[in-house]
C-alpha cells in the first residue's frame, strides 16, 4: 500500500467520523502533505466530496471538505459488498 493510499484511508475515516476538514486540519492532525491530492483521489474513486469556502479571520477564505448527504449509506454499502465476496 502506498503513502497516497493510507493518507487516503485516514482521510476518509476522518470524513466518515467528522464533519468535515480543512486543509489545516487534514496537515496538523492527519499529517497529510497534501490534502487537496487526497480529496481529487477520493472523488476519482467515486466517493462524492464536497467543498464549501468559509472565510477566515484575516480577510481571505479557506475550504472545508465533508461528505454530501447519503455518501455515508453508500459507502457503508459498498464495504459490506466487498465484505460479502471476500
Amino acid at each position: 500500500m502506498t503513502d497516497a493510499e493510507t493518507q487516503c484511508e485516514r482521510l476518509l475515516r476522518h470524513l466518515l467520523a467528522e464533519d468535515g476538514i480543512t486543509t489545516l486540519e487534514g496537515m496538523m492532525h492527519l499529517h497529510i502533505g497534501d490534502v487537496r491530492a487526497r480529496i481529487r483521489d477520493l472523488r476519482d474513486a467515486g466517493i462524492d466530496v464536497s467543498d464549501e469556502r468559509l472565510p477566515s479571520d484575516q480577510g481571505g477564505s479557506y475550504k472545508r471538505w465533508y461528505l454530501k448527504p447519503g455518501e455515508r449509506a453508500k459507502i457503508a454499502a459498498r464495504k459490506a459488498a466487498q465484505e460479502g465476496r471476500a
